[in-house]
């Protein structure tokens, strides 16, 4: 077998279903023509495992895999990831791919939700998969979603814990089924030393290729959905400490260096100045010593865009604990040096509280917006609104990342997207020296630094992307 769908066209034809003209790579292919009960693709970010999970989890479903004898249907299949919201790519991909003539009427998909239902699933009442299910769960529901299942097949989304793996492996054994796992390493992961093991004795066939243009080229396609250069640009957004593992799926991190390995010199510059209509905003942190305080006041020109320009125009730090009084003073006075008015900020973004175990001492965004308003004489819902920093798992990583990017970037002229001004003296020295450590007093800075940019400039937008030339 040459391919696994007619050579006939590069694009959707019309009345044409997806999963009928899907072309693949040669990672894809051997991952799907791996017939080991339980099989691990580990790689970098954008190779198209995603896309492989998507197509084995519905051909098993269907009973229709090109490359390998399967169950005959109807069976019951389980797709499960970290959760739901770290599932919706991979559920988008099985949704399209998936022959909406085949399954009930009922089931559907939401952007930004995912496959609905109660339990989640998608059931199949015609074609040659015909009572076939794909159940859905995650791993953060436990056992509890699939104790007792009897399943023909899962499909593993990203790094499982070793106990989510334990729970699943039983539920394929009466049937002898199979286990399919695609993951992407991340500096924050479940410990993986047991998968490792796994796949070293051989009881897990492993994938790894690394990401490269000719790993990203479907067969019969002109050029790769990716290209040379824009691996290279993407890997030099990358942190350091993550880079192996979103390049080529290395099992550990890099803790050598410093995080935001784009910064350079380069990148701190007075000029250009701002446009007229630049999007201003304020960062503020809480800090790591409680009592301590820092503010990052940027510009933003290009917001929305696949190139935005970020100028960090000016800080306020403290050595010494601070009252909301003596903050919100500091920070007024950052806004008069630099010229913008209060109200011509136009998005302020603040830490959570911080509280003191040994005294009173305690920093908001409610305490600092309702000093904000006594030193400006208004009323607090007159003052600036300080909206709370969205915090989740990895979520340092990712603002940093979205820094990283900004200072890698240059224009023609080799004007980064990524500056700092001279007065950003202590932001300067955290981008130079920030390692990681969630104790280190620069963290305070960079925090500030990295929630306004995260919010501000828009976080589909502030990375290093790749311009789609296929599904995938």
């Amino acid at each position: 077998m040459t391919s696994l769908l007619p050579l006939a066209a590069e694009g959707v034809r019309a009345g044409s279903r997806q999963l009928d003209w899907i072309r693949l790579t040669e990672p894809q292919r051997a991952f799907l023509s791996d017939t080991a009960t339980i099989a691990l693709w580990r790689d970098g970010n954008q190779l198209g495992k995603s896309t492989a999970l998507a197509l084995d989890a519905i051909h098993r479903a269907r009973g229709t895999h090109p490359f390998q004898k399967t169950h005959r249907p109807p069976v019951d299949g389980l797709v499960i990831g970290v959760s739901w919201d770290q599932m919706i790519p991979l559920m988008k991909k099985i949704w399209t791919f998936v022959p909406k003539d085949e399954i009930d009427p009922g089931n559907s998909f939401r952007p930004g939700f995912g496959i609905t239902g109660k339990p989640p699933r998608i059931a199949f009442i015609d074609g040659p998969g015909a009572g076939s299910v794909i159940h859905f769960a995650t791993y953060r529901q436990g056992s509890t979603r699939i104790a007792g299942a009897t399943l023909h097949f899962v499909t593993m989304d990203e790094p499982p814990t070793e106990a989510m793996y334990g729970e699943v492996v039983p539920r394929v054994l009466r049937q002898r089924g199979h286990i399919r796992i695609g993951m992407t390493p991340t500096p924050d992961m479940p410990d993986q030393t047991w998968l490792r093991a796994l796949v070293e004795s051989g009881r897990v066939s492993e994938h790894n290729y690394g990401l490269e243009a000719k790993y990203c080229w479907p067969e019969g396609f002109k050029l790769p959905w990716v290209s040379e250069a824009e691996v290279t640009d993407y890997e030099g957004s990358l942190l350091e400490i993550e880079r192996e593992m979103r390049m080529r799926g290395a099992w550990d991190p890099v803790v050598t260096g410093r995080w935001l390995a784009g910064f350079t010199g380069l990148n701190v510059r007075d000029t250009p100045a701002p446009p007229a209509d630049a999007f201003y905003g304020v960062g503020v942190d809480h800090g790591t010593a409680v009592g301590k305080q820092a503010a990052v006041l940027i510009a933003v020109a290009g917001r929305g865009t696949d190139r935005p320009r970020v100028w960090y125009l000016d800080e306020y730090t403290t050595e010494d604990a601070s009252t909301p009084e003596d903050d919100a003073a500091a920070i007024l006075e950052m806004l008069e040096r630099n010229d913008v008015p209060v109200d011509a900020v136009d998005l302020w973004v603040g830490d959570i509280q911080a509280r003191s175990r040994h005294d009173d001492a305690k920093k908001s965004n409610k305490l600092l917006r309702r000093e904000l308003a006594r030193q400006l004489d208004r009323k607090t819902r007159a003052a600036p609104a300080i909206y709370p920093v969205r915090k989740f798992a990895g979520s340092v990583g990712f603002g940093l990342r979205q820094m990283n990017s900004l200072f890698v970037r240059r224009d023609d002229e080799d004007v980064p997207d990524g500056m700092l001004h001279s007065r950003c003296a202590m932001l300067r020295k955290a981008c130079q020296q920030f390692a990681g450590d969630s104790h280190d007093p620069l963290k305070d800075v960079l925090d500030a630094a990295r929630y306004i940019t995260e919010m501000a400039v828009k976080p589909s937008r502030a990375k290093v992307t790749f311009r789609a030339r296929s599904l995938r």
